[in-house]
């Protein structure tokens, strides 16, 4: 998606995927927590992608 100019910064995304696979096999709630912040920053680069992907 960065190679075609779809995504600002790949990592990012790639920040959030590992934190969601911390959460396959724990319940610990500082984890969940971790994850949640990890969600948050990635708001934002979804809703620029939503924006490109419409243009399309």
């Amino acid at each position: 998606m960065a190679q075609n100019n779809l995504i600002a910064d790949p990592q990012v995304w790639f920040d959030f995927l590992l934190a969601r696979n911390k959460t396959s096999h724990t319940y610990a709630e500082e984890v969940a927590k971790a994850v949640y912040l990890e969600a948050e920053k990635l708001i934002p680069e979804l809703e620029q992608l939503i924006l490109k992907l419409q243009k399309i």
